[in-house]
């Protein structure tokens, strides 16, 4: 799986490429995926600012915000818990990252092991049924 550069974090550095190799990731994505139908070749096919403003409306209906980077930093986080402090270095490449970086903000954040759990998730899950009544 690529990450294109029109919805990579930009770096400093002449190329943004990234690619996602593990299959625990892919395998998470793509069952999830499998629920929207697409139109382009691309996982994401809006591009940053786009994305920004489906944030911004999210948002004003919910009240819920989106911390800066929300998504990037919970991948990175869930996927070291994951893989363990072992993964760090392919992480870094994925992420666009240096290691030091990555052992920086990524390390230790979450329970052990909690990144399992996290990519296990599945849309037929009963771990993801919402109660009407709770929500």
């Amino acid at each position: 799986m690529h990450v294109r550069h029109d919805v990579a974090k930009r770096t400093k550095r002449p190329s943004d490429k990234r690619n996602i190799e593990s299959a625990t990731y892919v395998e998470a994505v793509a069952a999830w995926l499998a629920l929207v139908p697409r139109e382009t070749e691309f996982i994401v096919p809006a591009i940053e600012r786009t994305i920004g403003k489906l944030k911004t409306e999210f948002t004003a209906r919910t009240k819920i915000k989106f911390p800066p980077n929300a998504l990037r930093n919970s991948f990175a986080s869930y996927a070291l818990t994951a893989e363990g402090k072992e993964g760090v270095g392919r992480l870094a490449i994925q992420m666009g990252n240096s290691e030091a970086i990555a052992k920086q903000f990524y390390i230790e954040t979450l329970e052990s092991r909690s990144g399992a759990a996290w990519f296990g998730l599945r849309p037929d899950s009963p771990a993801n049924t919402i109660s009407i009544a709770a929500a």
